[in-house]
């Protein structure tokens, strides 16, 4: 059985993205700052298991604008707040249908 997943990451300014959970993660693509958090899911069983809902850690949404012709374009990158070891553990989630269902905190804190 293979491993499929992703890892998510929080550069030390608060840009959230994804890595590919091969080696060390590569700088921020925002802003190339090193990152400081990274919490790995597990898509092997398509269950998300251990994905964090990062609306719960956002101190500053991100800024836009409207074009002339009417489309939302991102000026400046949504900001998180970097969570402890505790709040990381209290935060990981699970889909327990597959696919795009709602998640679902773990209960027991693996």
């Amino acid at each position: 059985m293979s491993y499929e997943g992703y890892v998510q990451c929080l550069c030390s300014n608060g840009h959230y993205f994804h890595g590919d959970g091969r080696g060390d993660p590569a700088p921020c693509p925002v802003c190339k700052s090193p990152v400081v958090w990274e919490n790995n899911v597990d898509e092997t069983n398509c269950d998300s298991y251990g994905e964090i809902d990062m609306e719960q850690l956002i101190a500053q949404r991100a800024g836009t604008a409207t074009c002339n012709l009417g489309h939302v374009h991102e000026t400046s990158p949504a900001i998180y707040r970097i969570p402890t070891p505790r709040r990381t553990e209290e935060l990981r989630s699970y889909r327990p249908d597959y696919g795009g269902t709602p998640l679902v905190l773990l209960k027991d804190g693996r």
